[in-house]
């Protein structure tokens, strides 16, 4: 049971923070319904470039995602399926708690986030 409790934290820090990241880049560009759309405004090559900041985060695109790191250290690597919906692994996961844990970022949020259409990546094989 214990382990399944590290690995429910573990999935509900992943989840805080990027519902954090989506809310703040969403606040600083309303057009955006969601946060893969980043993704086309990056492609447009019209609105912001592959890396840069857009509000309390710096951002840069790689692949199908993209990486945010706040003002506060917390970073949040993603990426998006075809339609959209949020893609995280194990090691993205461990990525974002191990920012948090450094002592730079932990954002004292609750919230948490409902997370659709959620798989593991090819880097975990499946």
């Amino acid at each position: 049971m214990e382990r399944v409790g590290a690995a429910r934290e573990l999935v509900l820090g992943y989840v805080e923070a990027l519902n954090a990241v989506d809310e703040a880049v969403r606040a600083t560009i309303p057009s955006l319904e969601r946060l893969a759309d980043v993704l086309g405004l990056v492609r447009s090559h019209r609105i912001i470039s592959r890396s840069g900041r857009i509000g309390p985060y710096s951002y840069t695109v790689h692949g199908a995602g993209c990486r945010f790191v706040s003002d506060n250290g917390t970073e949040v690597d993603v990426d998006f399926a075809a339609e959209g919906s949020e893609i995280f692994d194990l090691w993205r996961l461990r990525f974002t708690r191990r920012s948090r844990r450094s002592g730079r970022g932990r954002g004292g949020r609750t919230g948490r986030r409902r997370v659709r259409g959620t798989r593991r990546s090819r880097r975990c094989g499946g």
